[in-house]
């Protein structure tokens, strides 16, 4: 039996959102969403099992005080941070282009050894084709093609700011094309999203909560907004990394970040049950809005000692 109206979904078990739902009765529910100030019905219906561990009741009163929150925080804040992220991306610039072509080469090849080790004999991979100063990727995709793992590469369509894809079996087969990017023009072997299992992004920098930001004309977060249910590894020097990236609506987190270190984002295969994208050490106040007391925190979604 559902009692309550207003559930919370917290931000680990939803790609780093809050939601606040509604419950409208005979499985039916709604969530708030905070561009359109208003509430967008649920595309499936509401499974009881989600309240153990899950989702957590609050009253109407706490439900409206959310509601405002969201919509305060939604308003001028669009710009401010836009700002915030280009001078953030001159910040990140200065600090790549100090690396010299032998340092960004040796950090490839360490970066493109950590990240074989996530992928699985069989797995289709979307993967990038580097520019001059990005990680390389040239010997990512020649291992990958030895190992026989399916290849695909993105194509940048100016037209309507969107990604094409095609399936790459040969290095030869790419040219530098838009933005100076290789690629198979006149070799296309087209493919579609739902090909892919993993995608392998370039990042102008990241954060170690799985933000990333990327060079702001948002080709890679149409694309991921189209085909969520891929599995994201962002990659990037050590360098490119920024403590707390402000981000939007329109922000997907990565599942996994692999800079020369190795792993520093949490979002291996091991770690899929956590939530993909979210931060999985969420601290109560992170994953839940302040007013709310700490005994209504459902026991796993507290941070453990």
């Amino acid at each position: 039996m559902i009692k309550s109206q207003y559930f919370l979904l917290p931000r680990r078990y939803n790609a780093g959102n809050l939601l606040l739902i509604k419950f409208d009765g005979n499985r039916h529910y709604s969530y708030w969403d905070g561009n359109k100030k208003n509430w967008v019905p649920g595309t499936t219906v509401f499974e009881e099992h989600w309240l153990n561990g899950y989702l957590i009741p609050v009253t109407d009163k706490e439900g409206k005080k959310l509601i405002e929150k969201e919509a305060k925080n939604a308003s001028g804040n669009s710009l401010q941070t836009r700002e915030l992220k280009n001078s953030i991306r001159q910040i990140l610039r200065q600090r790549k282009d100090s690396m010299t072509q032998e340092e960004r080469l040796e950090k490839s090849r360490r970066i493109c050894s950590h990240l074989l080790e996530q992928i699985t004999d069989g797995e289709t991979v979307m993967a990038y084709t580097s520019k001059e100063k990005e990680v390389n990727t040239l010997s990512l995709i020649t291992a990958l093609l030895e190992r026989g793992n399916p290849v695909v590469v993105p194509i940048i369509v100016k037209e309507d700011v969107s990604l094409r894809l095609s399936y790459l079996k040969d290095l030869s087969c790419l040219v530098t094309s838009t933005f100076g990017v290789p690629e198979p023009i006149g070799s296309e072997i087209p493919a579609r999203g739902d090909d892919v299992d993993t995608i392998i992004l370039p990042m102008h920098g990241f954060d170690r909560t799985g933000r990333r930001i990327g060079y702001g004309a948002g080709y890679y977060d149409r694309f991921l907004a189209k085909n969520p249910a891929l599995r994201k590894i962002g990659i990037a020097f050590a360098c490119q990394e920024y403590e707390n990236l402000p981000a939007d609506e329109n922000d997907i987190p990565m599942d996994c970040i692999i800079t020369e270190e190795g792993i520093v984002y949490p979002g291996g295969r091991g770690d899929a049950t956590e939530g993909k994208g979210t931060r999985i050490t969420d601290t109560c106040s992170e994953a839940f809005p302040v007013w709310l007391p700490r005994e209504r925190i459902p026991a796993a979604s507290r941070r453990q000692a």
